[in-house]
């Protein structure tokens, strides 16, 4: 089953945000979830205007991206690893996946007068990308430790531990070095700069069609859930269009009551598809470490364990993908 806020949670929230800004963000981590960003509630009261709304939420998220890119900039490459913890990468990757939901969201959006063009699509792409290796080592690693602390004595046989941590750390290493280079291309230097103007003057987001964007944005989901079938390539794309909707309508809480329920059903939608993709992640990784080399036989059954508990996910959700909406 998809998992769901309490509709009771999400007009609280709704109420409580029409009468705030957004703030400087947080984590929460729900049981068996991927981090959820959530607005804090510190901040002074948010203007009645939707578009000075949207314009405060692309400061905020430009804050907190422009934080972790100059952090990456300046550190030398030994020190990246100290630099790109696990909240950093994570923070960095979803704000720069909002600020690219919002352009996409809001396309043709004036920038503030004597500025730069925006930062286009395929820029914010190209940086999200250099994180998105990191990204996935850092949940995969968090996720297999837990697997394995819930299997009994017996089926955690031979080294396990040590060989899976062996090859998480070669990968880590192989995704900070990615993120090295990269962080030299042109393109992390415009989004950067682009970004950093953006705390100070953020731009003014035309006044969309409130229900009109969410309700295609749901419409578009609900068509890609049903033509994809058990295709992992075309459910991991609803996926990104569930992200897109979901924040869609976290931006419009503030301002529009019907983006309760829009953001309820499209976090649901988002954190199960999420957990396939996961799975998928897994699967290929275990696949990749048996192949690498001889592994005592309680190793290998014991990977062979986890890649099947993973498939079990991978067929369970995508038999209720149909579902889902």
């Amino acid at each position: 089953m998809v998992s769901r806020c309490p509709p009771s949670t999400v007009r609280s929230a709704v109420s409580s945000r029409q009468s705030r800004q957004y703030g400087a963000g947080q984590d929460i981590r729900p049981t068996g979830g991927r981090p959820r960003w959530r607005p804090r509630h510190d901040r002074q009261e948010v203007p009645v205007a939707i578009e000075d709304t949207l314009s405060q939420y692309v400061r905020e998220h430009a804050e907190r991206a422009v934080l972790g890119l100059r952090a990456i900039e300046r550190a030398e490459a030994g020190d990246l690893d100290q630099v790109l913890t696990v909240e950093t990468v994570h923070d960095l990757r979803t704000s720069l996946r909002r600020l690219r939901a919002t352009l996409r969201s809001f396309p043709g959006s004036p920038d503030p007068p004597h500025a730069a063009p925006a930062p286009s699509d395929g820029d914010l792409q190209f940086v999200a990308r250099a994180l998105s290796e990191l990204r996935d080592t850092d949940v995969l690693s968090e996720q297999l430790r837990a697997q394995i602390s819930s299997l009994p004595p017996s089926s955690a046989q031979g080294p396990v531990r040590e060989v899976l941590a062996s090859a998480l750390a070669a990968r880590r290493r192989t995704a900070l070095a990615q993120v090295a280079e990269r962080r030299g291309d042109q393109r992390w230097g415009r989004v950067a700069d682009r970004l950093d103007s953006w705390q100070q003057v953020p731009p003014r987001l035309a006044d969309p069609q409130l229900l009109r964007l969410l309700e295609s944005a749901r419409e578009e989901v609900r068509a890609r859930l049903l033509a994809a079938g058990e295709d992992l390539h075309a459910l991991h794309s609803a996926r990104k269009a569930a992200k897109r909707w979901r924040y869609a309508a976290e931006m419009l809480l503030p301002v529009a009551s019907a983006a309760a329920e829009h953001y309820e059903q499209a976090t649901g939608i988002h954190e199960s598809l999420g957990r396939l993709q996961d799975a998928v992640v897994a699967t290929e990784f275990l696949e990749e470490v048996t192949r690498s080399g001889d592994l005592a036989d309680g190793t290998a059954r014991t990977l062979a364990l986890l890649a099947r508990r993973a498939q079990r996910t991978i067929q369970e959700i995508t038999a209720e993908a149909p579902r889902l909406l």
